[in-house]
C-alpha cells in the first residue's frame, strides 16, 4: 500500500524562526509513515534554507528574492500548483497563518485538504499587519481544520470565527534533545529568560522588574539571551538604571540548551505568546518558572505554586513579590525544581505525533 502524500508550507524556510523549526521538526517525524514535500513559498535569493530535512523529504523553493507575499503568491503558485497535482497531494498545511494565502492558491479548485497551523495566537495583536489578520480570516474560512497550538486559543478561534472545525495540538518536546542537565543547581544565584529582544516579549517590564528586584540582592543575576532588534535600546535603557552588572545581555547561544542547567529559575515577561516552548525547555532542566498568566499558553505549562508561579497578567508588583520570594527560600526553589516536569507527558513527541497522524487519516 503506497504512502499518503502530504504538503507542509512555511512563508519562508530561510528564516531560522519558530514556525520554520517546527516544520523541520514534523517533516521528519511523519516522513517515516507519509511522502512529505516541503514548500517554502518566500525563500531569500541566495536560496539558504535555515534547517536541515532528511533525505526523504523533499523540499521546494516557490520563489526567490521577492519580499511581498502579495507578488509572490502569483508565481509560487503557477509553480507549485502542478507539482502537487503530480505528487498526488492529500492533505497540504500552513504552518503559521501567514502561509495560508499561499496554502490557498496552492490548493483552491482542488481535492487537497487545507489545514491552517496558527502558530501563534489571536490575542497577539502586537506588530501584527492587517495582512496577517487577513490570512487569520480566510483560513479559518476556508481551512477543512484549523490547528491551535493551546486549548485557549482554539476557543478564540471558535468564538471570533464561529467555527467548529478548530483542534488544540501542542508542539511537543524532544526531552532527548533538550534535556542537557544532571540535576538542579540548588546554589545558583542567577536567574534566566531567553527570547527575541522585541515588544511582544515584554523586555520593558523585565527592566523595570529588574530594577526593583536586583540591587535588593546584590550576589544574584539576571542573564538574557536572545537578540533582536531592541536589544541596543534595551541595554541602553539597562545602563542608565545601572543594572548592566547584574543584569547580563548575553546575545545569541548557539546551544542554549547547554545554559540551563547553570541557573536558579527562570522568568518570562511577555506581552502575549504562542505556546513558549522556552518554558517547557526549562522545567525539563529542572528549574522553577515565573511567567506573567498572558494569552496564550502559561497557564497550560504552569502548575502555580507547583512547579512555578502565574502572575496576573502585565502586574510587575506581584511579578517582583515572586521573585524575591524565590530568592529568598531556597527551600521553596528545590521542591519547585522537584516538580519541574510533573506535566511534560502532556507534551511527549509520540503522543502528539500520534495525533497528527490520526488527523491525517480522517482528512
Amino acid at each position: 500500500m503506497s504512502k499518503k502524500t502530504i504538503c507542509l508550507v512555511t512563508k519562508n524556510m530561510s528564516v531560522a524562526g519558530g514556525a520554520q523549526r517546527v516544520t523541520s521538526l514534523m517533516a521528519k517525524e511523519l516522513s517515516s509513515y507519509y511522502n512529505v514535500i516541503v514548500v517554502s513559498a518566500m525563500t531569500d535569493a541566495d536560496g539558504k534554507i535555515a534547517y536541515d530535512f532528511p533525505e526523504n523529504v523533499k523540499v521546494i523553493k516557490a520563489t526567490k528574492g521577492i519580499k511581498n507575499a502579495t507578488k509572490a503568491v502569483l508565481p509560487a503558485a503557477k509553480k507549485i500548483r502542478k507539482t502537487l497535482k503530480d505528487q498526488d497531494v492529500k492533505v497540504i498545511f500552513s504552518v503559521g497563518a501567514g502561509a495560508y494565502l499561499f496554502v490557498y492558491a496552492f490548493s483552491v479548485f482542488t481535492r487537497q485538504k487545507r489545514v491552517l497551523c496558527e502558530h501563534s495566537s489571536l490575542a497577539n495583536r502586537i506588530d501584527i499587519r492587517t495582512a496577517q489578520k487577513f490570512y487569520e480570516w480566510l483560513g479559518a474560512k476556508t481551512a477543512h481544520q484549523v490547528i491551535t497550538l493551546t486549548k485557549r486559543d482554539a476557543l478564540h478561534y471558535e468564538e471570533k470565527f464561529h467555527i467548529k472545525n478548530v483542534k488544540n495540538i501542542y508542539n511537543w518536546l524532544d526531552l532527548q534533545t533538550v534535556q542537557r542537565s544532571a540535576g538542579y543547581a540548588k546554589t545558583s544565584k542567577k536567574i534566566l529568560t531567553v527570547g527575541r529582544i522585541s515588544k511582544v516579549k515584554g523586555f520593558d517590564m523585565l527592566l523595570d522588574i529588574a530594577q526593583k528586584v536586583l540591587p535588593a540582592h546584590p550576589d544574584w543575576e539576571w542573564h538574557v539571551y536572545g537578540d533582536g532588534p531592541l536589544l541596543p535600546e534595551i541595554r541602553q535603557e539597562a545602563e542608565k538604571r545601572h543594572l548592566e552588572k547584574q543584569l547580563l545581555f548575553q546575545g545569541q547561544c548557539s546551544d542554549i540548551y547547554e545554559k540551563y542547567g547553570d541557573y536558579s529559575f527562570y522568568v518570562m515577561t511577555s506581552y502575549h505568546e504562542g505556546l513558549p516552548m522556552v518554558l517547557l525547555e526549562a522545567q525539563a532542566n529542572y528549574l522553577p518558572v515565573i511567567s506573567f498568566d498572558c494569552e496564550t499558553g502559561p497557564a497550560e505549562i504552569i502548575t502555580d505554586s507547583v512547579n512555578g508561579y502565574l502572575v496576573p497578567v502585565y502586574d510587575k508588583t506581584v511579578m517582583c513579590e515572586k521573585i524575591n520570594f524565590l530568592i529568598e527560600n531556597e527551600e521553596v526553589r528545590n521542591n519547585m525544581s522537584v516538580h519541574s516536569q510533573d506535566t511534560l507527558d502532556r507534551f511527549d513527541r509520540e503522543t502528539i505525533v500520534k495525533i497528527w497522524r490520526n488527523l491525517i487519516e480522517r482528512l
